[in-house]
């Protein structure tokens, strides 16, 4: 290969290497093949940038990336609770587009546009801010950024078949609606008209007068436990 090189030269070959070429004495010439790649929009050869952060081989050039300042998520919710979401902002002066990881997908995931975080789970949400290369700054990860991500409060419970013509000696049993998964229970406010069943959802109808009903909802890995406003009928 030395015999068909001519000294000083830079000569590409196959599989992305490029070899350097250097004048030795007696005026034979060493070569020196290494792989071009990029870091940041700056070629090189060897491990080496061109001089003055220009590259200048095969007849291209380019400016060296500049490292940019580390990038991190900087506005992590002061009070992330389950199935709510934020738009993560990865704070950097570089100029690439910008995008978060997470580390616990079962507590926060991230959506396809690499910013959206939605809280998928409770406990704690680890969050990596990125930038890619841009035309000036080199890429660049940041640290991982942990915080909690608590239950959420569910919608309010509420009695969703109250009867509309109670009578004295009857009952029903309560339907308590709410978006928690938690254990329903009703509780009577008026006993001496209304007693609740030992099962916490049946009622009883004991006695003529204004029957007071309130629903609840156990607490749940992903809910708090939750009360619903008062619900009254007329026993006549």
């Amino acid at each position: 290969m030395k015999n068909l090189l001519k000294a000083g030269g830079v000569v590409a070959l196959s599989g992305g290497l490029f070899a350097v070429l250097y004048p030795m004495a007696g005026g034979s010439v060493d070569v020196l093949a290494s792989a071009n790649h990029a870091v940041g929009g700056c070629s090189t050869v060897g491990g080496q940038s061109g001089v003055g952060g220009q590259s200048t081989v095969g007849g291209q050039s380019g400016v060296c990336g500049v490292p940019p300042t580390t990038p991190f998520v900087g506005n992590i919710p002061a009070a992330a609770v389950y199935g709510g979401s934020f738009v993560a902002t990865a704070d950097t002066n570089g100029d690439g587009r910008t995008s978060v990881t997470s580390g616990t997908a079962f507590v926060c995931k991230v959506g396809n546009d690499r910013l959206t975080v939605r809280f998928s789970g409770v406990g704690t949400c680890t969050l990596t801010a990125h930038v890619s290369a841009g035309s000036t700054y080199a890429a660049a990860d940041g640290v991982a950024q942990s915080f909690a991500v608590g239950r959420a409060t569910p919608s309010v419970p509420t009695i969703t078949n109250v009867p509309t013509h109670p009578l004295v000696g009857g009952r029903f049993h309560a339907s308590v609606a709410s978006n928690s998964k938690g254990k329903r229970s009703v509780t009577s406010l008026t006993p001496q008209s209304c007693a609740v069943g030992p099962n916490g959802t049946t009622v009883n109808f004991v006695a003529a007068g204004q029957c007071v009903l309130v629903a609840h909802v156990a607490a749940t890995t992903r809910f708090v436990a939750a009360s619903g406003l008062p619900q009254a009928l007329t026993l006549p």
